[in-house]
């Protein structure tokens, strides 16, 4: 911004481009910005690198190719590839991470991938058996909003922490969970995070009849579908 119109019109580079992974590629090993115009730089992701879910970051790298400065980057192009747990009925509709460490401050991230038909997901996060634990977690939604948290477990209590998200509340698309370990904690902490999915259609939306006899609890009933595989939950009803 600094440079008269004239100095942005003569402006000439010629940079020399590296990436820093082996799964991503550049369609060139060089490439020049003239005046104000644009370098266009093609990549390209080799899926068998990136089959493992997690998130993948990788940078094209751009050298000048003359002056002092060659071994100095002069800019980076960042590439994100996240790569989610997927669910279907080859492994339940259901995630299991066990005997994970985490060190005082730091944090986990998993990217799972709801699956169609799904109507709830259940997050449950637990002490390993025997082990040291005092984490928390952070649930972002697909468009990266802090939409639910996981409660702290307890160093003495070990009490599981769980969390629900159903309905029209659980958005299609990759949602995130983030196991934290508190800083100030007096050791490493384990832990087990476990990810169902159930898929529920309720024939109904709402109950039009009960039946009571004197000195007896109301009935109702209805009926529900599930998509996956078989499921059993209770079921809790109040009338208004």
């Amino acid at each position: 911004n600094d440079m008269t119109a004239d100095d942005q019109a003569k402006f000439f580079r010629s940079y020399t481009l590296k990436t820093d992974q082996p799964w991503l590629k550049i369609d060139k090993s060089s490439t020049f910005i003239r005046g104000t115009g644009e370098a266009v730089i093609n990549v390209t992701y080799r899926a068998e690198l990136l089959k493992q879910p997690g998130l993948y970051v990788g940078k094209v790298i751009a050298y000048p190719k003359s002056g002092s400065g060659r071994n100095i980057p002069e800019f980076e192009l960042l590439n994100t590839i996240i790569v989610p747990y997927q669910f279907s009925s080859h492994n339940g509709y259901q995630l299991k991470i066990q005997s994970k460490t985490l060190d005082n401050g730091d944090y986990h991230r998993y990217f799972v991938l709801v699956p169609p038909g799904a109507t709830g997901m259940n997050i449950e996060l637990a002490a390993t058996p025997g082990k040291y634990c005092g984490v928390h977690g952070y649930i972002p939604d697909p468009e990266g909003i802090k939409h639910d948290v996981l409660h702290p477990i307890d160093t003495k209590t070990k009490k599981l922490s769980t969390c629900s998200i159903l309905g029209e509340d659980l958005m299609p698309g990759v949602w995130e969970i983030v196991p934290y370990a508190f800083y100030h904690l007096k050791g490493t902490s384990t832990y087990d995070l476990k990810v169902t999915f159930s898929g529920i259609e309720i024939e109904q939306n709402q109950l039009t009849s009960i039946e009571y006899e004197n000195g007896k609890n109301p009935e109702g009933s209805f009926e529900a579908l599930s998509h996956f595989d078989l499921f059993e939950r209770t079921v809790k009803g109040t009338i208004t």
